[in-house]
């Protein structure tokens, strides 16, 4: 018979119909895929350790179809020591004699340095959809959402089933959104690395102004000095306490040197205010002073030059 007909009432057992004429029903009103709108959607959430659960939700695979009533949760096996894998997260329909059922699965992916996921099975007996993928880290022990990939949108490995008839092919907008995605990660990235490289920069550039800066500093106070004394020689002509240095070089700082009749007083013997010398015991007419002011220079002393001295009698 090239032809099929149901479903019609059976007399004395004349109409029998299995699970495989059910399945026919189905065919061309609803295609294969996830419930949008039932439950949760079948959405894979991770529980922070080496687990996911699937959220509830119903799907159809080639006519049959799977209810989760409830969170279903599958355990992964643990993360290699050394490589990173992807893992599957899918509804596999088997009609074969031994299963002949839809069972949440987890596909373990191959462990690689930059691993692939595992491929989805689509067979006229086996028949995969693709929830979501996890990517395990190798060394992981356990991971969150952030590491899994929804895929129910992807109607080359899943999709959604939005009502009788029609299904939201999302394959293309998957494709743009990932596109899309990687070019926006991508252009991120690249500003990142530019950023990076100018903050490089900007800071090589800060330290050779720096250096350049310091070096010239360095430079300028690394001068030469020279020692140059300057005398004032006087005879007293009255008894006196105190008198004034009488060098129009003197500045606060410099090196005084007082002598009596060619005796160097101490300097408890006498104290200088604002250029005045004020002996602790005063001095008679007659006696030879001489102050001597050493001073430190910044430059080079002319061969020849001789300290000035200030004779007044």
């Amino acid at each position: 018979m090239a032809y099929r007909t149901g479903f019609f009432d059976a007399i004395d057992g004349d109409r029998t119909y299995g699970a495989a004429d059910m399945s026919h029903y189905y065919e061309g009103l609803i295609s294969d895929g996830v419930l949008a709108n039932f439950g949760r959607g079948c959405k894979v959430l991770a529980n922070n350790d080496m687990s996911v659960s699937i959220t509830p939700g119903k799907a159809y695979i080639n006519g049959r179809y799977i209810q989760i009533d409830s969170n279903e949760v599958l355990i992964l096996d643990q993360a290699s020591s050394s490589l990173n894998r992807i893992d599957a997260i899918v509804l596999r329909f088997d009609n074969s004699q031994a299963v002949r059922d839809i069972v949440p699965t987890v596909k373990k992916g191959e462990p690689a340095t930059n691993p692939a996921p595992p491929s989805i099975e689509n067979t006229t007996e086996v028949k995969e959809l693709c929830l979501a993928q996890v990517y395990i880290k190798a060394l992981a022990t356990s991971f969150t959402d952030a590491s899994i990939t929804d895929t129910r949108v992807n109607t080359n490995i899943c999709g959604f089933v939005t009502g009788l008839i029609t299904q939201v092919d999302t394959a293309d907008l998957f494709i743009q959104w990932e596109y899309l995605y990687n070019s926006q990660y991508n252009q991120m990235k690249e500003w990142t690395n530019n950023y990076e490289n100018k903050l490089t920069d900007w800071k090589t550039e800060q330290k050779t102004g720096f250096d350049e800066w310091f070096t010239t500093l360095t430079d300028q106070l690394n001068v030469n000095t020279y020692i140059e004394q300057y005398k004032n020689k006087f005879t007293t002509e009255n008894n006196t306490f105190s008198f004034e240095i009488g060098v129009p070089e003197y500045e606060e700082g410099d090196i005084v040197d007082i002598y009596i009749n060619n005796l160097h007083l101490n300097s408890d013997e006498y104290t200088l205010t604002s250029g005045e010398i004020a002996l602790a015991l005063g001095i008679t007419t007659g006696q030879d002073v001489e102050v001597v002011v050493t001073k430190s220079k910044i430059g080079y002393q002319v061969k020849g030059a001789v300290a000035l001295t200030n004779e007044n009698s």
